[in-house]
């Protein structure tokens, strides 16, 4: 038996019904019983551990290479699967752009991988320079050029040896809607794309059929429940954050969710009756992280990335004079946008900025962290109803001000979500204060993100580019704030629209703000000339008072003997 190591890992052991197993004819040279070993990890944004906000860190390709020569030693040579997203969603990413992992996962053995929706961030021809620098294939099922033909040259499907035992991979991506490549790229029906691949691989004479997902948790499931053949499912993270998490499908085949940060080297341990095409796989979820020991080379290397990030990102910009939350900064990216294209109006998508600001001074740092993902800003011509139509299902894919939630310059709109789609947006005022026209065209400076469909806003899929410049978001945006020197909240208009009940207004920049911060200080200078000129034994007793009756967390923040009222009173 194989001596297994199980500290700190989750183990699940099942049983596949032959009818789950594949068909294929015994041949008498092969051994009647197959095992074999498939590991897997995913979610590369960073080479250092991430810190999660319980305290712990997670990944590190320091430590992923230490738990794969772990697992290398116990097992011999599994295949290693890399699950997808490995180019954005952190500074690191936003500056090498997942090309230090391709690198490290060529020299760790890799030997095939799936795409993430954001390893598609930098645009197509990006994705295919990684493709090209990887000594392992990148195959899609489900995603294909708009001729029909698969965006990796790899293929659909990919075959490999582990022991005695053949494994088939199928691989699944979505949320291309949410990239620059969404106008490129085609996404496949889940089911209908993984079947023609589990086709294609039980005419190979496949062994076992592993799903590689970066589709949601109840996609998965239904895929796997439609198609009995896939032995097991390998998905994304279930969010930021999250632990580990193994489900099964109605008759106990695993679909297995890593922590994210590539936290957890999944492992699978297949058997495979071939007499009975019984199929038994074992799941054991080792963690990535500081508690194992780091290898030294792959320290010595990610120190050596970090130095030359910090060098570039080095570069002083400007001030901000306060304080800038992503929605404040949205309308000024736009502004960015529009000042560089000289155009009427900018439009930045809510969900483009990544980060706050913190007030003072401003680095390229801070500019890389709002701006992560190196979307190209453009110029168009819009009519006033194409806007309409824009702000109206920008609005409909995150009313809280995320994802393509429209963040403007130039003119600002009223809206209400209790009306029905397409007649929630109302009151579009420029900033002299006219009317959009509707008829009319407007020259609109907005990133190629939102123009080629991203979070589903087609609305601008027919305008007239007129300029696509050379320059990233961020650039632009660095650029705008050396230009300015200083950074704060965009103007408002000199008459802002006052929405409808129910309704709200979204403005070229967020006065909002500034009125809270100063109904804040208002409060803070009533409580202090409260607590300067009440006596102290007062305030001894209410504060005794309010001990009584409020919950025990509220209490922990009250003062007490040793942080008293009596402190601030003199």
């Amino acid at each position: 038996m194989r001596n297994r190591h199980t500290i700190l890992a989750l183990t699940a052991l099942l049983s596949l019904n032959a009818s789950n197993a594949i068909a294929a004819e015994s041949d008498p040279g092969q051994a009647a019983v197959a095992t074999g070993d498939v590991v897997y990890f995913q979610d590369m944004k960073e080479f250092e551990p991430r810190a999660w906000d319980d305290g712990s860190h997670q990944g590190g390709i320091a430590y992923l290479a230490t738990a794969l020569e772990n697992i290398r030693q116990e097992e011999g040579d599994p295949i290693v699967a890399f699950g997808g997203e490995l180019a954005a969603g952190s500074l690191f990413g936003s500056v090498f752009r997942g090309e230090p992992f391709v690198e490290a996962f060529n020299e760790l053995g890799v030997d095939v991988g799936n795409f993430g929706n954001h390893d598609f961030d930098y645009g197509v021809d990006h994705t295919r320079s990684l493709i090209e620098k990887a000594e392992f294939p990148w195959i899609s099922s489900n995603l294909t050029t708009q001729n029909g033909e698969p965006i990796s040259d790899d293929g659909t499907t990919f075959t490999a040896k582990s022991g005695e035992l053949t494994v088939g991979f199928v691989s699944l991506t979505a949320d291309l809607d949410r990239t620059v490549a969404a106008k490129d790229v085609v996404t496949g029906d889940f089911a209908e794309s993984a079947r023609a691949g589990v086709n294609k691989l039980q005419e190979e004479g496949v062994d076992a059929i592993v799903l590689l997902s970066q589709i949601s948790k109840e996609d998965t499931t239904r895929v796997m429940e439609e198609i009995p053949e896939l032995a097991a499912a390998l998905r994304e993270e279930n969010e930021a954050q999250s632990p580990e998490e193994v489900t099964y499908t109605a008759d106990d085949r695993p679909i297995i969710a890593p922590r994210a940060d590539y936290g957890t080297l999944v492992h699978l341990d297949v058997t495979v009756d071939r007499s009975t095409q019984k199929t038994t796989v074992k799941v054991v979820n080792h963690p990535v992280n500081p508690s194992l020991p780091a290898n030294e080379e792959w320290k010595a290397r990610s120190e050596k990335l970090y130095g030359e990030l910090d060098r570039q990102l080095g570069e002083q910009l400007g001030t901000a004079t306060q304080a800038l939350s992503k929605a404040e900064l949205g309308p000024l990216v736009a502004d960015a946008y529009r000042e560089h294209f000289d155009t009427q109006l900018g439009w930045q998508n809510g969900g483009g900025q990544r980060a706050d600001m913190k007030e003072g001074t401003l680095t390229r740092r801070d500019a890389q962290s709002v701006l992560p993902f190196g979307n190209s800003p453009i110029a168009i011509q819009a009519t006033g109803a194409q806007i309409k139509d824009a702000l109206e299902k920008g609005i409909e894919s995150n009313p809280d001000g995320g994802n393509g939630f429209p963040r403007t310059a130039g003119f600002t709109f009223d809206y209400d979500m209790n009306a029905p789609f397409g007649e929630r947006v109302r009151a579009i005022k420029l900033d002299d204060g006219t009317s959009m026209d509707m008829n009319s065209t407007y020259s609109l400076a907005i990133s190629n993100y939102v123009v080629n469909g991203g979070d589903k806003i087609d609305s601008f899929s027919d305008a007239r580019v007129t300029s696509t410049g050379t320059a990233i978001d961020v650039d632009v945006f660095s650029e705008y704030i050396k230009r300015h020197g200083e950074l704060s909240p965009l103007k408002t208009p000199d008459e802002p629209n006052d929405p409808a009940d129910g309704g709200k207004t979204e403005e070229s920049s967020i006065g909002s703000s500034r009125g809270a911060a100063v109904a804040i200080g208002v409060i803070a200078a009533l409580a202090g000339a409260f607590i300067a000129f009440t006596p102290k034994s007062v305030l001894d007793g209410i504060v005794r008072y309010l001990k009584t009756f409020l919950p025990g967390s509220w209490q922990l923040n009250l003062p007490s003997d040793h942080f008293p009222l009596q402190g601030l009173h003199q």
